[in-house]
């Protein structure tokens, strides 16, 4: 009996050490993800610091999500919602930094997103919402983006309901929004609108063939008001090349310079449904070679093919 109990503690004894390194091997797995996650954030941010964005001219706005000071640092927490989204210009340029006071329609913060690289998540839906996501600029709306003009965004969609990605001015002699619009019912399309057609639309995209849901991308347009033109790519397909001699001029009184929603201030409709890690505005027609060479930097940094 005596031999049998002592089977039993050592049995006992045995178990305990087994549960202690699985706990410790576990720490060890945590910790390690961890400190992967700090080597992947610093390599992106090197990557970002090295990037050809402050060296092309005319930078008009940069917001991104691995920088120090794109947010507040006791705001770097997983799910936490993101009051302000700081411009990642020089200092010693303007900064248009976008906020969102109220706590109901901030998007939140998402530690491992594009790429396992921070994200924002923005929630919304097609209709009017007073929860739905969306951010503004924190200097009374007034980014004035040139009518010729280049934009990147790098964002995942969670749906393929009709959204408003950014919108930035209002064309002249029309009330309809000029707005760089992502989603449709059927995979991706893509509009600039003015108040030149009834459907609101400068140009419609063809839908790119493969579902776009829930696959990051790079979406990169180019206005250039002069040439009368407009194109567009989302990673490697080009969606947009279209010429015009019906570009009309902007109008940048009294408009709301909104990123996630067609409003910001009135009850946010049309919002979009995903995640946003980057958006870079120029105030013109970017050169071939520049583009690519911004193009490189995004494909490199959340390993998204493009062209």
């Amino acid at each position: 009996m005596r031999h049998n109990k002592t089977k039993a503690a050592f049995s006992l004894i045995e178990l305990s050490i087994v549960i202690l390194i699985i706990g410790l091997l576990i720490q060890g797995v945590i910790k390690g993800r961890d400190l992967l996650n700090k080597m992947e954030l610093t390599a992106a941010r090197n990557i970002t610091t090295n990037s050809p964005i402050h060296r092309t001219k005319d930078l008009l706005f940069w917001y991104e999500t691995t920088s120090q000071d794109a947010f507040l640092e006791d705001d770097i927490v997983d799910d936490n919602l993101i009051e302000n989204w700081n411009d990642n210009k020089l200092a010693t340029d303007t900064q248009y930094n976008l906020t969102q006071s109220s706590t109901a329609r901030q998007p939140s913060y998402v530690k491992n997103g594009i790429n396992g690289l921070p994200s924002l998540d923005f929630l919304g839906i097609y209709n009017a919402n007073s929860n739905n996501d969306c951010m503004k600029s924190a200097i009374g709306g007034q980014i004035i983006l040139n009518e010729s003009h280049t934009l990147f965004f790098v964002g995942k969609k969670n749906d393929l309901d009709n959204s408003h990605l950014l919108k930035f001015a209002i064309p002249s002699g029309g009330a309809a929004q000029s707005i760089a619009y992502v989603g449709s019912s059927n995979d991706f399309s893509f509009v600039y609108r003015h108040n030149s057609s009834s459907s609101g639309g400068e140009f419609i995209a063809g839908n790119v063939s493969n579902n776009t849901v829930d696959k990051p991308y790079i979406l990169r347009s180019v206005r250039n008001h002069d040439q009368q033109t407009i194109e567009a790519w989302l990673n490697d397909s080009k969606i947009l090349d279209t010429s015009t001699t019906n570009l009309n001029d902007y109008n940048v009184s009294g408009f709301e310079f909104t990123v996630g929603s067609n409003s910001c201030t009135n009850t946010p409709t049309r919002s979009y449904d995903g995640t946003i890690s980057e958006i870079i505005g120029f105030n013109r027609s970017l050169k071939k070679g520049e583009i690519k060479a911004i193009e490189d930097y995004l494909s490199q940094k959340y390993d998204i093919k493009v062209r």
